[in-house]
This record gives C-alpha cells, sequence and structure tokens, in this order.
C-alpha cells in the first residue's frame, strides 16, 4: 500500500485553471463547451465531459480521474477506461481545457 501512495504521489496532476472563462451546456449525454478565449465551441463525449467537470472542480492525477470516472459514470468492472480516459485527456489539452502539472 505505501508503495501505491508513494507512486501516486508522483503522477503528474490533470486541471482546467481557464474554467471561467468557459460556458459548460449539457445536453443528453453530451457536454457543449464554449470556449470565451477562443471563441471556439467544442462537444464533449460523455467521458471527456466528466473528466472536464472532474478536474475544474480540482486537480487529480490520472489514478483518481480513472476511478472517479468509472464511478461517476457507473461503469461495470469489465468495462477498462483507460483508453477512454487517456483520450480524452489528451483531447481536452489540445483543445486548451486543460493543463498537466509535475508532481
Amino acid at each position: 500500500m505505501r508503495q501505491s501512495i508513494a507512486n501516486h504521489r508522483t503522477e503528474p496532476v490533470w486541471a482546467c485553471p481557464f474554467m471561467d472563462d468557459l460556458a459548460r451546456f449539457d445536453l443528453d449525454f453530451h457536454s457543449v463547451i464554449f470556449d470565451r478565449r477562443s471563441g471556439y465551441t467544442h462537444i464533449l463525449d460523455p467521458v471527456a465531459g466528466f473528466v472536464l467537470a472532474l478536474v475544474a472542480e480540482s486537480g487529480h492525477t490520472r489514478s483518481d480521474i480513472l476511478d472517479q470516472t468509472a464511478q461517476g459514470l457507473e461503469c461495470d468492472e469489465a468495462v477498462d477506461l483507460s483508453a477512454h480516459v487517456d483520450r480524452a485527456l489528451d483531447q481536452l489539452r489540445a483543445l486548451d481545457l486543460v493543463v498537466m502539472n509535475d508532481p
């Protein structure tokens, strides 16, 4: 257990320091994000929308995000969300909606 806690602390922390510049609208299973900084509108799938909401609350490590996304979206344990969460983080970072801070 101590080793996992030590490893957990060395993970980068994902955050959304721009939330005040974003307007969010949830439609059925998707989230629509308007970025006032760029003027762009983004449509996010359920995983990306959940991840953005999660990191907007406070910074989280990938492990935290993965665990909380599985719980929040009530996914079956057999479903491996890691690829979906990684893709969501990559997309959100590419859109300049989240940042990754080194530990």
